[in-house]
């Protein structure tokens, strides 16, 4: 079944671990349990006929089961990942396998809330920065029709966006550098001048970030998922 990749913008954690430590040995190739990570894709599998919870969803990297989804978070996480079945995809997202001395690995996924996982567009070739801190999207009025088209009737929703370098046109800061975000080649707006300085060395050609578009009494918000500085 084709997969896609779901929005990380939040942090999840695997349960069980401890009866796949085989699997996740291999996976790490062994080696030591030394508090060091290693970053992989987490294929979710959601089991509405598992004996033990119906909401059950698996957790599988490179082919191998290593964990489940705690049950409130599978409760939560399990009917839109039938959604996305139905609709003839299983979803992957970023995972990080944690070694501890003395101890079994552990696993923990980079997952955006269910709400927002699935993404209204695909990243496409874009390079998509680790989404640690949501950072807000400024300039957004000139870019309402946009963002309200994106949004449909839905209050909130994640699209992947692309960062382009450029500088302001106007007003105060005009001539200084400035990211300005886009979606699918329409801007809808740009990083404040604080969070340009912030976060402009991160921002290479052909690379992007999570972004959530959300319903506000005074017009569509967006936020930017960038990494830490």
């Amino acid at each position: 079944m084709p997969q896609i990749r779901l929005g990380s913008c939040s942090r999840v954690d695997v349960v069980g671990e401890s009866y796949y430590q085989e699997a996740l040995t291999a996976l790490c190739r062994g080696q030591e349990r030394s508090g060091d990570v290693l970053l992989d894709r987490a294929v979710l599998i959601p089991e509405p006929d598992n004996p033990h919870d119906r909401n059950a969803v698996r957790v599988s990297v490179s082919g191998r089961t290593v964990g489940y989804l705690g049950r409130e978070d599978a409760r939560r996480y399990q009917p839109p990942l039938l959604d996305l079945q139905g609709a003839g995809f299983l979803g992957w997202c970023p995972a990080a396998i944690i070694g501890a001395a003395d101890a079994w690995y552990g696993v923990f996924l980079r997952l955006a809330e269910p709400e927002t996982m699935w993404p209204a567009n695909s990243p496409g070739r874009l390079a998509v920065l680790e989404a640690d801190r949501s950072v807000a999207v400024t300039k957004r009025r000139p870019h309402h029709d946009v963002l309200d088209e994106l949004l449909g009737q839905r209050d909130a929703v994640l699209v992947f966006g692309e960062l382009v370098q450029s500088t302001v046109t106007s007003g105060k800061y005009k001539g200084s550098p400035c990211v300005e975000v886009a979606v699918d080649g329409r801007r809808i707006g740009e990083l404040s001048a604080a969070m340009t300085e912030r976060h402009r060395h991160q921002v290479t050609p052909g690379c992007g970030c999570e972004v959530i578009i959300s319903r506000r009494d005074n017009g569509p918000h967006a936020a930017a998922y960038m990494p830490r500085p």
